[in-house]
């Protein structure tokens, strides 16, 4: 089908009217047209420009007056620019100047000259003695070319007018890049085919009168390529013949055409730089427009309709290289002017348009604005200036329903052509039906002539005509509706600001029209979605790209749009996005899919997922969209069609998980009457078990589709018991409980479930219940077979043999590719041995080690098989296993060889506490004591002694239980065993004294007698002394805190007047030389992460992060680190000061030093301590400011500072380096730790 291109769609037309829109309703369609026109005084204009920068446009006629038109004139509002003397007439060419603002005009008697705007003042610039043809600028406006009546190719700087260099076209020379020869001989000596040898003497020089075209008036034609580089003369040969040159900008000659004849005067250099058009009259004598590369070698040709006697008068390429306009007028028909709108798609050419000018028209030019679109200027000969706005559009069928064809139309001059996508993808530019109208068809009531357009299917001011359904017999009917829009309202400048008018045909009800939105700007296309109520309008700009929805934006660089059944589907330069009808609150797209840069959507098919792009060189592709898919699927699934919706599946590979998820509880309860009913192809029974997953794809990977389904999955548990974590499970146990208990019903969806659950044995069992019990073997060899499929064959023949049935083994083996020589001699040994040794052997072959320890012991004893079974415990660590199985046997040296085993080896790890239990439990009571001693566990110490030793020999043992139980901090622990074990009161207050257990100490002093008196002055001599050490310290800890403190404080100052210097714009004068301050910015990374430190992998060994830390946490002053330095030690420093603990043991000495009379050091110590618990306190909120806890988030500040500055990256990323404990200030408890006595 024609789609290589989308039917040229007219946005204008041509009647009086100025700024004023005309609403046509038909047919529930909108059509709105837009033109302007000029009418002017002049009888004959001469020559028209176009500002390359405005709208503006200027013309000059034959009274030499020059009028100027701007974009926002009304009807018959010009501006008389000036009027020029009679010897200034004649003139062929005008160019608006946009650096300077003039114009340049030039006179067929050789006069150039210039005329400012701004000024009124006029120049001559140059003169040509010779006369002019032709004049033109390059696009740049730097060049300016002139050709004089004896063809001179003249180029000049455009703006001092200087010659660059000048060429006699009439010159027979090819130009600087001739092509060479490249050695295969003359043409006289190479191969001419079936022409002989006398093609070799054949002339190949042209005559004059050989060439047919019989154009009215020649002439000299010049056309630049987009870049400005290269330009083309058109003229004709002294023989007659018409040819034309390429030049390069600075007017040297490049290359000449090939000799053709039939060529007409017209040139166009399409802007995209790859073809040159020039009409041509070919053998048959109709015209074409042929294609020549730069070279001027002949590349192809686009067909026309026209004749020999049909007059091309110019060639105009549009902007963007699409739009190819041919100007030309009938002398067979009253010489009216036509302008034919060709554009190619797939390597084919199309007449989209026919504009018919009876009353003809002097010239056309295209608008060179990019916001301007398509859009053609014209000058007609009844003194109208008219602007036409053309569009592409895509003609397609609006049916929502299954019998929707997905038609769409596509026009190629006297041809319509539809093609069905629902049925087949037709590539351009073929189609599936073709209808060929006469352009030249009269209808019988009125006269109006007839020619296809692509606004509606056959339109004739207003009448309409429609083709049957049945297209296949070749008949198609007309059905003409005159007086489609009777007695219009006209609403001035824009639609918007229509508040409402009244719509009404006689004999007919009417109704009010009221506004439902308001557009920002005009929209060409509108999509209503009239499913929701209010309905939803949705335009579309294709001027802008814009895309509004009830006139708010909703995405900007749009190519094209589509609106389905539930998603808004448009493309961007390289992408599909989704909309979901209906969504009121926020326009997010709900899926996004790569594209062929320029894709634009062609249609979708109804009821189907499949649609259709256009591709910017004019072919098709087809893909269906994975959103689109998921909606179908849910209202197949919705309607319980299981097949439909599980066929759509597997040919688009969506995951078949999503049967499930979709709805649960409904596919549960409908899983044996619809599901299994409808699903009965074991191939897709067996695709669904094997895809299934324990997740749910609503929540991951369709998660789009499906909005918010995390919610409602949280807030509905199952009543059936069905979870997401054990969907797998559940499912399978269902399907086999639907499933007929026959194994030779779903032989092989039952074997898949076990698989799936991992029960192989299951599986196994199954066929080999199927080989049993059938008379035939070939359905358990075919299950065999499935199963070796979805296992690997060694895995299947472990599990086997893990059934202990040797049938069952060598029936596996048999079937699979397993050598027997490699399994026969271990299964024939096995077979010697006793039951339980023989499941020993096997499961230890299998690696089934607690099973193998369960069977070998049920065997019975043996020395040999006693060390059989410590080292295979030894080996896989297997002494809790071991001790279950023997412990219900009657075999206790067994288990006491195990006991004995498992301590030695706990013991030999570490777990001193552990092994002493085995050892306990074996009976060895001394390795017992032993172990506790070493675990430090002094009570069971205690507990063993007291029932195997005596008092006296575990006195040693106590003795060495003290000194380790004081290294590890147990200070009361070790003066109790000093005090009660030892009965060392002595060794027990030392204890207690290095604790400092002061109160403990006294009351051991006080309660031990007067033996132990002396013992009071030592405890006072220590207190005293400890008391004066902690009095020293915290002075020290006041002062390293405060030395900390200020240090920090003067960091951020700094940091602070840096970052305040650099929003002032000192960093860029300071940093200007390469001297600035930036020492640690190689450190940081420009795009890293700054709201988080935490790191999943390290790539330092443990030395060089060791090594990184002790660098980053350096107090040195000048470390560029220094305040995360300070952060930690002070973060240390808190935490020790104030802790609990802490607290508890300034309130325990201040008790013991009043009793013991240090009143003037208990005072001390509370003072001091109190001071400094205070000070920090009231200095946290100074030191963890807000910037370190949300690293990234910068500090408020006024509208003329710069916040994100790089000193500002660099903080974040410094807060970043801070560990995330330490970024919160420390949360410190106050309890009552003071003595009011002491105040």
């Amino acid at each position: 089908m024609v789609l290589s291109e989308a039917n040229v769609s007219l946005h204008s037309k041509r009647i009086v009217l100025t700024v004023f829109l005309i609403i046509v309703k038909f047919n529930d369609k909108t059509i709105i047209y837009d033109s302007r026109e000029l009418k002017i005084r002049s009888i004959t204009v001469f020559a028209f420009c176009l500002h390359p920068e405005s709208i503006d446009s200027y013309f000059e006629e034959d009274k030499h007056e020059f009028y100027s038109s701007r974009d926002d004139v009304c009807r018959g509002d010009i501006e008389t620019l000036l009027r020029i003397d009679a010897g200034y007439k004649n003139i062929i060419a005008i160019e608006h100047l946009a650096l300077t603002n003039e114009l340049c005009c030039a006179s067929s008697d050789g006069n150039v000259w210039s005329y400012k705007l701004d000024t009124g003042t006029t120049e001559e610039v140059a003169l040509c003695q010779h006369g002019i043809e032709a004049m033109q600028w390059s696009p740049d406006q730097e060049v300016v070319v002139f050709v004089d009546k004896q063809l001179n190719v003249v180029t000049m700087i455009g703006s001092e007018y200087e010659p660059i260099n000048e060429v006699q076209l009439k010159d027979d020379t090819f130009g600087d890049r001739a092509f060479m020869s490249v050695g295969w001989g003359k043409k006289e000596t190479q191969f001419h085919g079936s022409e002989g040898k006398a093609a070799a003497k054949k002339q190949t020089q042209p005559k004059a009168k050989d060439d047919v075209c019989a154009e009215d008036r020649p002439y000299t034609c010049i056309s630049w390529r987009a870049d400005g580089e290269f330009f083309a003369v058109s003229f004709q040969t002294p023989c007659g013949i018409r040819a034309f040159k390429v030049f390069n900008k600075e007017g040297a000659l490049q290359y000449t055409s090939e000799r053709c004849q039939g060529l007409y005067s017209a040139l166009a250099w399409q802007p995209s730089g790859q073809w040159i058009a020039v009409p041509q009259i070919n053998a048959e004598n109709n015209i074409v427009i042929a294609l020549f590369e730069k070279n001027g070698l002949r590349h192809r040709e686009i067909p026309t309709p026209l004749i020999m006697e049909d007059q091309v008068v110019s060639l105009r390429w549009s902007p963007d290289s699409e739009v190819l306009a041919v100007h030309f007028y009938t002398t067979h028909e009253a010489l009216d002017n036509k302008v034919f709108l060709y554009v190619m798609g797939n390597y084919h050419w199309y007449l989209k348009q026919c504009l018919v000018w009876p009353e003809g028209i002097y010239d056309i030019q295209w608008d060179q604005r990019h916001s301007a679109g398509k859009t053609l200027h014209a000058f007609t000969r009844t003194f109208f200036y008219e602007r036409i706005r053309f569009d592409f559009r895509v003609d397609r069928s609006v049916g929502h329903g299954d019998d929707d064809e997905a038609m769409v139309a596509v026009i190629d001059g006297d041809k319509l052509l539809l093609s069905s996508f629902r049925r087949s993808i037709i590539p351009p530019p073929m189609c599936s039906y073709t209808l060929t109208i006469n352009s030249d068809t009269e209808d019988e009531d009125e006269g109006d002539e007839l020619y296809i357009n692509a606004v509606g299917f056959i339109r004739s001011a207003g009448r309409w005509a429609s083709v049957g359904k049945d297209l296949r017999q070749g008949r198609w009917h007309k059905a003409y509706r005159p007086n489609g829009c009777e007695n219009p309202t006209i609403a001035a400048s824009v639609l918007m600001r229509v508040e409402g008018f009244t719509v009404g045909q006689p004999g007919v009800e009417s109704f009010s029209i009221k506004p439902h939105s308001i557009l920002p700007e005009f929209c060409e296309q509108l999509f209503i979605d009239q499913q929701r109520s209010p309905a939803d309008v949705y335009a579309f700009s294709q001027t802008r790209r814009n895309l509004y929805r009830n006139g708010t934006l909703l995405a900007s660089e749009v190519t094209s749009v589509f609106l389905s059944g539930e998603y808004l589907l448009f493309t961007t330069i390289g992408e599909l996005k989704f909309v979901p009808l209906g969504d009121k609150l926020q326009a997010t797209t709900v899926g996004e899919r790569r594209l062929e840069r320029g894709s634009k959507l062609v249609t979708v098919v109804s009821k189907a997922s499949r649609t259709i792009f256009q591709l910017p060189r004019g072919n098709l592709e087809a893909i269906s969209p994975r959103v689109l898919s998921l909606c179908l699927i849910a209202k197949h699934l919705e309607a319980l069609e299981y097949h439909d919706a599980f066929d759509i599946m597997r040919k688009e590979r969506i995951n078949l998980n999503l049967l499930v998820d979709h709805d649960a509880e409904r596919f549960l309860a409908h899983l044996d009457t619809h599901f299994l009913a409808q699903i009965t192809n074991v191939s897709w029974l067996n695709l669904f078990i094997t895809d299934l997953t324990n997740q749910d794809v609503c929540r991951t990977m369709y998660e789009s589709n499906y909005p918010g389904r995390q919610q409602l999955a949280e807030c509905s548990p199952s009543s059936s018991g069905y979870t997401v974590e054990g969907k797998v499970q559940f499912i399978c146990e269902r399907l086999l409980g639907a499933m007929d208990s026959d194994p030779t019903v779903l032989t092989l969806p039952k074997i898949t479930c076990h698989v799936k659950q991992g029960q192989l044995e299951k599986a196994l069992s199954l066929i080999w219940m199927l080989k049993r019990d059938n008379p035939t073997p070939e359905p358990a060899e075919e299950a065999l077979r499935y199963l070796l499929y979805l296992v690997e064959v060694n895995v299947l023949y472990d599990a086997a043999l893990g059934m202990y049935d040797f049938g069952l083994v060598l029936f596996v083996a048999t079937k699979s590719q397993k050598d027997p020589k490699e399994y026969l001699p271990f299964l024939n040994e096995l077979k010697r041995l006793d039951e339980n040794y023989r499941k020993y052997r096997i499961d230890c072959h299998l690696k089934r080690y607690d099973r193998a320890l369960a069977h070998i012991s049920r065997c019975e004893a043996e020395k040999g098989r006693l060390q059989e079974v410590l080292e295979l415990i030894d080996t896989h660590n297997l002494y809790t296993t071991a001790i279950e199985c023997y412990r219900m046997s009657s075999n206790e040296e067994y288990l006491r060889k195990i006991y004995e085993r498992y301590a030695d080896q706990l013991r030999k790890g570490g777990k001193h506490a552990e092994a002493s239990m085995m050892y306990e439990r074996m009976g060895d009571i001394q390795q017992a004591i032993n172990s506790a001693r070493h675990a430090l566990d002094w009570r069971r110490v205690l507990r063993l002694s007291a029932r195997s030793m005596d008092p006296e020999a575990v006195r040693p043992v106590f003795r060495s239980l003290v000194p380790a139980l004081v290294e590890t901090g147990e200070y009361d622990a070790a003066a109790t065993i000093a005090h009660e074990q030892l009965n060392d009161v002595q060794l027990a207050v030392d204890c207690l004294l290095k604790g400092p257990r002061y109160e403990r100490a006294l009351l051991m002093v006080v309660s031990g007698g007067p033996e132990v008196s002396e013992l009071y002055e030592t405890i006072r001599e220590h207190l005293r002394q400890y008391l004066s050490s902690f009095i020293t310290t915290l002075a020290a800890d006041r002062d390293q805190f405060l030395h900390q403190k200020g240090r920090l404080a003067a960091i951020r100052e700094a940091q602070e007047k840096a970052r305040l210097a650099a929003a002032a714009g000192g960093a860029d004068e300071g940093d200007a030389d390469g001297e600035g301050d930036c020492g640690d910015c190689d450190l940081f990374s420009d795009s890293s992460t700054i709201a988080s430190s935490r790191h999943t992998k390290s790539h330092r060994s443990s030395k060089n992060r060791r090594k990184h830390e002790r660098k980053l946490l350096n107090l040195k002053e000048g470390n560029p680190f220094e305040d995360i330095a300070l952060i930690d030690a002070l973060h240390a420093l808190v935490l020790r000061v104030c802790s609990v603990d802490v607290q508890n043991n300034v309130r325990s000495i201040c008790q013991v030093a009043l009793e013991l009379s240090f009143d003037a050091e208990a005072q001390a110590v509370q003072r001091d301590y109190g001071a400094l618990f205070q000070l920090i306190r009231y200095s946290l909120d100074a030191i963890w400011i807000p910037e370190m806890i949300v690293p990234g988030s910068p500090p408020t500040a006024s509208s003329g500072e710069v916040v994100a500055d790089v000193l500002q990256v660099q903080n974040a990323q410094r807060f970043a380096l801070i560990k995330p404990h330490q970024r919160y200030k420390p949360d410190i408890q106050s309890i009552a730790w003071q003595w009011d006595v002491l105040k």
